[in-house]
């Protein structure tokens, strides 16, 4: 019930590659297997920091803008894994003499047998030979228990997600919210955070609020609870 990582690079030494994808094999071991779609794979995206905070520069002194490899965007191992049209989809390109870093999970599953696991990573393209990597895990005699861990609050901006993953206008939120393609973008970030231990939040939608002839507040809860419902399952 644990999820461990570490960063696969991918290096082009005299020439460029082009059209790689990865494979990844069931890891296998005396106990039993864990199937391949326990391995995940994800693309740093660089963000550009233009302004940097006051406690930053007063111990680090001036900076000048800079990209950081900070989001994690999915991409596809076997095929399966992340969102068409993503911005990371497959296949990879690595310009000569440049490096490509991915960073790669693998998802123990609570049920797996404690010992040792086999599997291998592969980069495959059209023009060059299949390269394995052997990745050799070691699971133990230890239960995690996600009932008993201390929970970890995450706020969730709403403007960001709806500016990066739809074409609807992230200014007007209560507007925003309502479409579909806004929900789903919520709703798998939400996911994603959970997954990871996360207990994601969002105080950025409100019930409607109004007030009738006779001054009474009264309080809309629909479009709240159709919103939350998803979030909080």
């Amino acid at each position: 019930n644990e999820k461990i990582g570490f960063n696969l690079v991918i290096s082009a030494v005299e020439s460029a590659v082009s059209g790689v994808e990865l494979r990844a094999d069931d890891l296998v071991g005396p106990e039993g297997t864990i199937p391949a779609s326990a391995i995940r794979a994800y693309r740093p995206y660089p963000i550009t920091v233009e302004r940097y905070p006051n406690w930053f520069l007063r111990t680090q002194g001036l900076r000048e803008p800079r990209a950081y490899p900070d989001a994690l965007v999915p991409i596809p191992v076997n095929g399966v894994g992340a969102s068409p049209g993503s911005i990371a989809a497959q296949p990879l390109v690595v310009l000569a003499g440049q490096s490509l870093a991915l960073y790669v999970e693998i998802f123990i599953p609570p049920e797996a047998r404690p010992g040792r696991y086999a599997t291998a990573i592969s980069l495959v393209g059209p023009k060059c030979k299949p390269l394995r990597t052997p990745v050799e895990v070691l699971v133990r005699d230890v239960y995690l228990d996600s009932k008993v861990t201390i929970p970890v609050v995450a706020g969730v901006q709403l403007g960001p997600l709806i500016a990066s993953f739809t074409d609807v206008d992230p200014q007007n939120k209560s507007v925003a919210v309502a479409k579909p393609e806004c929900r789903k973008a919520i709703e798998k970030t939400f996911a994603l955070l959970s997954e990871h231990g996360l207990s994601p939040y969002c105080d950025e939608i409100y019930p409607r609020f109004s007030q009738d002839v006779d001054g009474k507040t009264v309080l809309d809860w629909s479009e709240y609870d159709a919103f939350c419902g998803p979030l909080i399952e």
